[in-house]
């Protein structure tokens, strides 16, 4: 995995908080140096390293704790305030950071591990001169405002120790837990019932789990998996191919990460700006096709597609990738992008810098009108909002609306699509973002794990 599931980092994060509370309660010595490098892991237990070095050898010799540690440096490190909530601070970030494989921090890398069993995350190879906007964008709903307290500024303003932030995300879990456990709110319900109206005497209503079969089942799109980094790559009978990655964007990025791109495989440029770009090239044929198609080299449009940030300069983003032939069609065609279209893949991965895939399961691109209704208490269904679906798994999708969904429960509809138009499925929402031209919104089917 990619990331540390949620249940066993909860365990290591509350031995991890009972032992630095323990510690400073008795000895009066903040740790100030915690990262997940002297974290260890052994026997199901986090067990705490280098305790005290920092205050008793470090900065008696005119080190500075903020420049030691600066990947998980609470704010006040820097101008010599040493309270024991900066081990809080850090704690927050290696949570969040081994929870979803990216630190929380837009101007920092992310990390090459999601794993307090391989990482390597302890100081960085570059001197980090800002600490960066805190960004939980990555972090399940339920634990960004318990985060966000723990990283406040103002070391006054976070949770009294580092126990109090580990219960209230475990209190958050368990609340999850109890609707995920819920039968009062039905998984699959007529849209005639939730406009207020009768449904039809005979039609039957099936179980949530035939409905997702229906539509994550695509004849038109076959699924590639075991590329690197848990890559999967879309071949659409239309004869093109598809593949979408998680990256990191800033200001006139892209067209940098691409210049090597263009370079190795001598790419013309098509179309180049801030969130799209598009390359023309020329593939040899695979040697084993015919002596006149061989010499024939194979045409191709290569486009990245990244979804604008909105309000952002830095930050996660995703991308896009296409690849389909420019004018030839044929059987040989075919055949020579099957071969070529995942090191064209590849090679745009290591460039654009993208980031593994996390979800366990294949997500389709899914672009269909969804409506979707806000479900308060279980019960006050508010009026639907229209929106686009743009990908789907049997454990959740995202989609986007022009107005914000507001609301943790929602039903959704796919009210063009002949099968599902007469009922609509239950989702928990576990994302917001805000982005250009709306907001995208990502889901988890209910009963689904995250």
């Amino acid at each position: 995995l990619p990331g540390i599931p949620r249940a066993e980092m909860l365990g290591y994060m509350r031995s991890a908080a009972k032992t630095l509370d323990a510690l400073h309660g008795h000895w009066k010595v903040p740790h100030l140096g915690l990262n997940p490098r002297n974290l260890l892991v052994e026997k199901g237990q986090a067990w705490l390293a280098d305790y005290g070095l920092v205050q008793l050898l470090w900065l008696p010799g005119g080190q500075s704790a903020a420049q030691l540690n600066p990947r998980y440096a609470a704010p006040e490190l820097a101008s010599g305030q040493h309270a024991p909530s900066a081990d809080q601070y850090a704690l927050a970030l290696i949570y969040a950071e081994m929870l979803t494989g990216y630190h929380p921090q837009s101007l920092r890398r992310p990390s090459k591990s999601g794993s307090f069993r391989r990482t390597n995350l302890g100081r960085p190879t570059e001197p980090l001169t800002s600490a960066g906007r805190i960004d939980l964008d990555m972090v399940v709903v339920s634990d960004r405002e318990i985060l966000a307290r723990a990283l406040q500024k103002d070391p006054a303003q976070r949770y009294p120790n580092c126990l109090a932030l580990v219960t209230a995300l475990e209190n958050a879990i368990s609340d999850h837990a109890r609707f995920e456990l819920s039968n009062a709110v039905p998984r699959v319900i007529t849209c005639a019932e939730l406009l207020g109206e009768v449904p039809p005497v005979d039609l039957f209503v099936p179980g949530m789990g035939q409905l997702l079969s229906d539509i994550t089942v695509r004849s038109d799109l076959r699924v590639i998996a075991g590329g690197t980094k848990n890559a999967r790559y879309f071949f659409h009978r239309e004869g093109f191919w598809e593949y979408v990655c998680p990256m990191q964007v800033f200001p006139n990025g892209l067209k940098l990460k691409l210049d090597g791109f263009r370079q190795q495989w001598k790419a013309r440029p098509a179309h180049q700006d801030d969130w799209l770009s598009v390359f023309q090239l020329e593939l040899p044929a695979p040697g084993a096709m015919s002596l006149l198609s061989a010499q024939r080299p194979i045409a191709v449009e290569v486009r990245v597609q990244v979804q604008p940030l909105k309000g952002k300069t830095v930050g996660m983003s995703e991308a896009r990738v296409s690849i389909r032939p420019v004018w030839e069609r044929g059987q040989h065609v075919a055949r020579a992008l099957e071969e070529l279209a995942p090191r064209l893949f590849d090679s745009l991965r290591s460039f654009l810098q993208g980031s593994p895939e996390q979800r366990t399961e294949e997500r389709l691109p899914f672009s269909y009108p969804v409506r979707v209704f806000p479900l308060r208490d279980g019960s006050e269904v508010g009026e639907p909002l229209e929106g686009i679906s743009r990908d789907i798994s049997r454990s959740g999708l995202c989609f986007r609306s022009n107005d914000p969904i507001e609301t943790d429960q929602i039903y959704l509809n796919w009210n063009k699509i002949a099968r599902m138009a007469p009922f609509a499925l239950l989702a928990r929402v576990v994302r917001r973002q805000k982005i250009q031209g709306g907001f995208e919104t990502g889901a988890v089917f209910h009963g689904a794990l995250l």
